[in-house]
This record gives C-alpha cells, structure tokens and sequence, in this order.
C-alpha cells in the first residue's frame, strides 16, 4: 500500500490566477514558478533546541554529538582486540566504518519511518472515501495497527489527507498530514516516526547515565507543533488554497519504529491556535532575516 515512492505532481489554479504547484521526484514547491521553502527549512534554525523535563531549554545538537561519538567510539572498541597490533591501513579501514554507525543505527534493518508514514496515509485515504472512519481496516503491520488502534478508540474522522497547501502571505508552503474531526473539533494533524525505542528520564551515577523506568519521556517536541501552526495558517488562509474555513487546534502522532505505543506520550493535542500561528510567524521572519544576509 505505500504510496510514498509514487511520482506526484499537483498542480492547484486559484480563481486569481495563481498557480500552485508540487512535484513530487524533486519536491519541489512553485507559487507561479517561484519556488516556495516547506514547512521545515525555517525550522531548521530552531529545531536543534530542544527542552527537558523540567522546561528547561536545550542545545539538542550537543546532545546528538555526544551519542554519534560514542556509537563511533563503541564500534572501534568492538571491531578491535587486545592482543594483536594493527597497521595503520586496518586501522583507517575500521575508523571509517565506524563512523557510519550513527547512520546505520537511524536507517537499520526493518521498516522505515518513511515507509510507516506513507502506509498510514494509504489507509487514511481509504478510511476517508467509506465515510472517514476506519471501519474493519486492519494491517499486519504493528505500528500502522497502532494508529489504527487509536484512530477507532478516539472515533476521528478523517476530512482530508496528505493535501498540499501554501501561505501567499509567508510565501511558504507543505503537505499536510491529514485533518480530522474528533469530539467536534477540527484539528490538523501530523504523524512523526521520532525516537527508534522509548526515551526514558534519568540522572547521571558515577560518569554513566541511568535510566529510570518510571519516568517515560515523548519524543513529539515543540518544533513539531510550529509546524503545525504553519499548517493552520495555510489551511485556512483566504487568497490560497482554502481548505477549511476554521480549525479549533492541532494533533501530533508519533509512531515509534519499535512498535510502541503509548497515547498519553505518542499523542499531543494543542488548541492555542493563534499562538501556534504566531509562533511559526516568527520563525519565518527569523528564516527570512537570516536568508536575506547571510
């Protein structure tokens, strides 16, 4: 059912004349032939910040040398033994593939996030054509099953799915997930395949860090919701491509390459739109200063 590796090309004529378009081998996005920045090149100033448990704000990229040093270093310590000397051209050749270890831990063995994602859209648009609900649909993949799972206990129905939209205004565009109704409210929503196996809370013990089971962490961060803020705006915005006349808030759905699934953590809902709007306001103007001079 993955339609992800299908060639897509939209095209989208407003009664104005503009002519939105998206073409899928190149992903490319064009407003009337100019080519328009997704959802996540803006946000790339920003989402290398990440926050604690606590609220406390974080440099994640510092978080993420640290693991990418030690998967490199680990992998030296295991592909060498203490009791033989190695020339210098093993030694280059052992080096080098280690550092793609941090590369293969992401891109592993199994399903990827990309192929979980366009699965999920496939059945998203099958449960939108009988009515929006996802009546006897089941998969034998457990992560898509997940979504499922939830999608039924919650009765959302789904309105659209996987929809490209643009801001004439931010002269920014993406594709939208999907957007859903669930107990009344209308919320644009978003699936992440964030974090391979469940993160855990924890401290520091003697130089090693220490898990602590009964502190689960979510790996939907807030990045992940200015996101969805753009696509509020997009969605809604007169003079683009309209999709809703309103929306009451946003949805994120993690779904975790390991199968777990845990809906108080995997789920976030956010109905402070205007703040959410707001906020992706100010990481275009951030991404345009900084385009502009440097």
């Amino acid at each position: 059912m993955t339609t992800k590796s299908e060639t897509k090309i939209f095209e989208y004529k407003h009664k104005n004349g503009d002519v939105f378009t998206y073409e899928d081998s190149t992903h490319e996005y064009k407003l009337n032939g100019i080519e328009l920045p997704g959802t996540t090149t803006p946000l790339k100033l920003v989402n290398e910040l990440s926050w604690d448990e606590k609220g406390k704000m974080t440099d994640k990229s510092q978080i993420i040398q640290a693991w990418a040093i030690k998967m490199v270093t680990n992998e030296i310590l295991d592909n060498t033994k203490e009791d033989r000397n190695y020339t210098s051209k093993e030694i280059e050749t052992i080096t080098l593939e280690a550092k793609k270890a941090p590369n293969k831990k992401f891109t592993g063995a199994g399903i990827s996030g990309t192929e979980i994602h366009a699965e999920i859209e496939g059945y998203i648009k099958i449960a939108i054509s009988k009515g929006g609900y996802f009546k006897d649909i089941v998969s034998d993949i457990k992560q898509v099953q997940n979504f499922i799972d939830w999608a039924v206990k919650n009765n959302v129905k789904f309105l659209f799915s996987e929809e490209s939209i643009y801001s004439k205004e931010w002269m920014n565009c993406g594709t939208v997930d999907f957007i859903c109704e669930i107990d009344g409210k209308i919320l644009i929503g978003d699936i992440k395949t964030n974090g391979d196996k469940r993160r855990y809370g924890g401290k520091m013990i003697k130089g090693k860090w220490i898990e602590d089971k009964a502190k689960p962490q979510s790996d939907i961060h807030i990045p992940a919701l200015w996101q969805c803020g753009a696509y509020l705006k997009m969605a809604t915005e007169d003079g683009a491509r309209k999709l809703i006349d309103k929306t009451d808030g946003v949805i994120i759905i993690n779904i975790k390459k390991s199968g777990e699934f845990e809906e108080s953590l995997d789920v976030r809902v956010d109905y402070n739109v205007d703040s959410l709007v707001r906020a992706y306001d100010l990481v275009i103007k951030l991404y345009k200063e900084f385009r502009n001079k440097y």
